[in-house]
């Protein structure tokens, strides 16, 4: 998952911000976040036309819900990477 996403994010188009780090991350922060929300609304719409089982999109939702909650402590990068 997470080179999945460390492709997703080095393929959009982000300005650099030159000096700043913190705005950097803050930048890609916000793009994951955008991408587990796409993530989270295909999610319920294999589960709304029954492609999907609820159990199966309850477990993919845990573990979104995880990844969003470790962006939001900064430590999005380590439990990228616990999941692969």
């Amino acid at each position: 998952m997470l080179s999945i996403y460390e492709r997703r994010l080095r393929a959009l188009p982000i300005e650099e911000l030159k000096g700043d780090e913190e705005g950097s991350r803050m930048q890609r922060d916000a793009l994951l976040l955008e991408m587990l929300q796409i993530e989270r609304e295909s999610l319920i719409q294999l589960r709304n036309e029954a492609a999907i089982s609820d159990d199966v999109a309850r477990t993919i939702e845990r573990d979104l819900d995880l990844l969003e909650s470790h962006v939001h402590t900064g430590s999005a990068r380590s439990a990228l990477a616990r999941h692969l």
